[in-house]
């Protein structure tokens, strides 16, 4: 299917949609156990040349040669042959009644809960229902609440593949170094770029942390990770940004110039505003 509309520079623009049929509706999905970051990432990249769903997760908090040390979780439609003649059944979901104390998910109980993750995926392969797949956290309803009222807050960044898979393990290691206590760190390997001005992916590793809502010391850390970012060419997902500074985000996105002048074009008088623009973003009036 194609649509035509106008683009914002005036131009027409041509928006294809590919549709593939898909053979089932189940996803095959195999679970390795990965004993280092560094085979986690290098098993992760090798998949996903003939997986089209691949992400990792990885302990951060193990010690030693073993930080880093993953689950590699991979996926694909299943054929017809593969697939159980059922359908998915509906999924039974536990329920987390109320806020867990703020000192539930200290640095021990978050090492341990990963250790316990870690063992008990021993690798297994088998039919898997898309939704517990691609959405494996809705396996508890108000999953959230386990973060306690303080929260969290995500820290999402890419670094492109020039700058080297260690360029992303100083980033994480920063992080943890910093007390920053990732509560989960989900690692994906990105494809190319979208045309999109502000787009986030880009060819390399992209690594998702989940920290602990700590006020002024999250801020510092942020700026830390930021800092060393910007040394290495990444850029941060505005998405699940909350605590970037114009500054740090000016220097890492090259392509913001354009963007400014694009908004000022359509929207001379600023009418388009949002808390995350007004943060990071140049006035236009």
């Amino acid at each position: 299917a194609t649509l035509g509309g106008m683009g914002l520079t005036g131009h027409l623009l041509e928006v294809t949609f590919r549709m593939e049929r898909v053979p089932s509706r189940w996803i095959w999905q195999r679970v390795v156990r990965v004993d280092s970051y560094e085979r986690l990432v290098e098993e992760l990249r090798n998949c996903s040349q003939d997986w089209p769903f691949t992400v990792a997760w990885s302990d951060l908090l193990a010690r030693g040669a073993k930080r880093g040390r993953g689950i590699l979780i991979l996926g694909r439609w299943a054929e017809p042959n593969e697939a159980p003649d059922r359908p998915p059944a509906a999924r039974r979901r536990f329920e987390l009644p109320f806020d867990l104390p703020g000192f539930a998910l200290n640095p021990l109980a978050v090492s341990w809960f990963n250790r316990v993750h870690f063992f008990r995926n021993k690798g297994s392969e088998g039919p898997v229902d898309p939704a517990a797949f691609f959405y494996p956290l809705d396996a508890v309803r108000g999953w959230n609440r386990a973060y306690g009222t303080r929260g969290f807050t995500q820290y999402q960044f890419v670094v492109p593949r020039q700058g080297g898979d260690a360029a992303a393990k100083r980033l994480v290691d920063l992080a943890v170094d910093a007390g920053g206590t990732p509560y989960l760190t989900v690692i994906k390997d990105f494809g190319s770029e979208g045309p999109g001005l502000l787009s986030f992916p880009r060819p390399g590793l992209t690594v998702a942390l989940d920290l602990p809502w700590r006020g002024a010391a999250t801020q510092t850390l942020v700026d830390r990770l930021n800092e060393a970012l910007i040394d290495v060419g990444g850029r941060i997902y505005l998405a699940k940004d909350a605590h970037s500074r114009a500054e740090h985000f000016r220097a890492m996105e090259p392509r913001l110039p354009e963007w400014n002048r694009v908004r000022r074009l359509w929207d001379p008088e600023a009418r388009l505003q949002s808390a995350l623009g007004r943060r990071l973003l140049e006035s236009v009036t």
